[in-house]
């Protein structure tokens, strides 16, 4: 009738960025298959259009205010990035039919990544995600070639929200150039 409301729409047509709670879950499930069974995650059908999709949503997702949804999303682009460090150490079959597609999206996501991780340090993430995002940061510095870290923690840093001056640009740049190099971990960040 005219004047009644209509019911709300079955759970399952809600958008899934609606719940936090789904988002994160949604995270975490694709970190463990991650882990588990990469090659099957990415081999299903249309996974890798499914796994680029979850790549770009994450990206976004990381730096959300509901702390289990930011978290979850750090937590699978790292474990994303553990795996290419993996492949690279491994030329086995496996690692070899996931290697080139991780590379491509570490490639793709990279600044991205650099960029929010550094601005969440400087005030946006909550104290309870400044671990993962170090981690995070940390995994994909020593991932990158040399010249791609430099690149992106250079850019980084023209962002507005780095307002310590030059000099500790410097610094904070010379800790990323460590742990880029293999000679420091998270912690120093």
């Amino acid at each position: 009738k005219a004047g009644e409301a209509s019911p709300p729409p079955p759970p399952a047509a809600r958008p899934m960025n609606n719940s936090p709670d789904e988002l994160a879950a949604m995270f975490s499930l694709l970190t463990v298959a991650l882990r588990r069974s990469p090659v099957l995650l990415l081999s299903l059908s249309s996974g890798k259009d499914s796994f680029s999709r979850a790549i770009q949503a994450s990206t976004v997702a990381m730096s959300e205010k509901e702390v289990d949804v930011s978290r979850s999303a750090l937590l699978f682009l790292k474990t994303m990035v553990d795996l290419k460090a993996a492949s690279d150490k491994d030329a086995g079959a496996a690692y070899q039919l996931i290697g080139s597609d991780i590379d491509v999206s570490i490639a793709h996501i990279r600044g991205t990544v650099v960029n929010s991780t550094v601005a969440g340090a400087c005030g946006i993430y909550p104290r309870e995600v400044l671990d993962p995002a170090a981690s995070l940061l940390a995994a994909l510095l020593k991932a990158s070639t040399p010249e791609e870290a430099e690149a992106s923690a250079t850019a980084s840093f023209q962002q507005g929200m780095f307002k310590l001056g030059d000099d500790a640009k410097r610094a904070v740049l010379i800790i990323l150039g460590k742990i880029a190099q293999g000679r420091g971990d998270s912690s120093l960040l």
